[in-house]
């Protein structure tokens, strides 16, 4: 299972719908949470395989409301950003990190006409269990 999958979950609990790896260009409000690949891994001499993994991704938020959409990037980074030690599954997130600011990426069109994109980027460091 890959990140994108495992910070989906936590985004469900906060009550955030969300796609892995893939944006829905159907409509005009979607988030969709991308793996983006991230550091090393660190190892500890004669350990195989690595004791934790860093990885990074991103997620992307469309919403045709800008007010909206702050406000989904307020939860998603309260849900996410800073936090530490979190189970998911089959790992233990030890940080997660907002690696930039939200940033605004401009308009794009959907199939439902123009709606705001924005992105937010984070580093992870999680330990397999």
């Amino acid at each position: 299972m890959t990140v994108a999958y495992l910070i989906r979950t936590l985004l469900t609990a906060a009550n955030i719908t969300a796609s892995v790896n893939y944006m829905d260009f159907t409509v005009t409000d979607a988030i969709a949470v991308m793996d983006t690949g991230g550091m090393a891994s660190d190892y500890t001499h004669g350990t195989s395989p690595a004791i934790d993994d860093n990885p990074s991704f991103q997620i992307l938020i469309h919403d045709a409301s800008k007010t909206d959409a702050n406000t989904t990037i307020d939860t998603i980074l309260a849900t996410l950003d800073g936090k530490m030690n979190i189970v998911s599954g089959t790992v233990t997130f030890i940080e997660i990190r907002q690696s930039s600011p939200a940033i605004y990426l401009g308009k794009v069109q959907t199939d439902k006409g123009e709606t705001n994109e924005y992105s937010l980027n984070f580093n992870a460091k999680l330990r397999r269990n």
